[in-house]
């Protein structure tokens, strides 16, 4: 594989990475079970205020994406993610919650900052990180798409399964 070539698979991993990602299908589960520890009120309270912590931590997960290598940081962002669901399914009371919450973001974080990082330098080699915004962009409206696409599907399996109307 040359150069050019592991750049290009750069690219093409990042639009997977995406896809999978965004792939939310546990939602309505999760919010089941998040629910029995506290409201809808609380669980948003929750989520807000832990998305914080990607806006403090976005800029010193770059750097230590810098210093470290940005695949690993993105491969270590994914652990830890990982690591905290399993945490947040072992939940006990909204404590746990709290907590795993905030290590999902973390986890988050460091994929997020390392994967921008790693795009920007991988179009900046191929002389095309004008495009970084509209790659963005296009990344943006794929996942929406995939949502509307998961809704539709879910619709249709909730329908075969049920023999209920479609709410559209």
């Amino acid at each position: 594989m040359t150069y050019q070539d592991g750049l290009n698979r750069n690219i093409l991993i990042s639009r997977i990475q995406t896809f999978f990602t965004s792939l939310l299908f546990f939602l309505p589960v999760w919010f089941a079970f998040e629910s029995q520890f506290g409201s809808p009120t609380t669980l948003a309270t929750l989520y807000a205020i832990t998305y914080l912590v990607s806006v403090f931590l976005e800029l010193p997960t770059g750097a230590l994406a810098d210093l470290v290598g940005r695949k690993s940081v993105i491969a270590l962002g994914f652990i830890i993610q990982g690591a905290s669901y399993i945490f947040i399914s072992q939940a006990k009371d909204i404590s746990w919650l709290w907590i795993g919450a905030a290590i999902a973001q973390v986890g988050m974080t460091f994929v997020s900052g390392a994967n921008t990082a790693l795009l920007y330098d991988t179009l900046k080699e191929l002389k095309k990180n004008q495009y970084l915004i509209l790659f963005r962009v296009k990344m943006k409206w794929y996942t929406e798409l995939e949502l509307h696409l998961q809704r539709l599907l879910a619709d249709i399996c909730f329908y075969f399964i049920n023999g209920c109307r479609i709410s559209w």
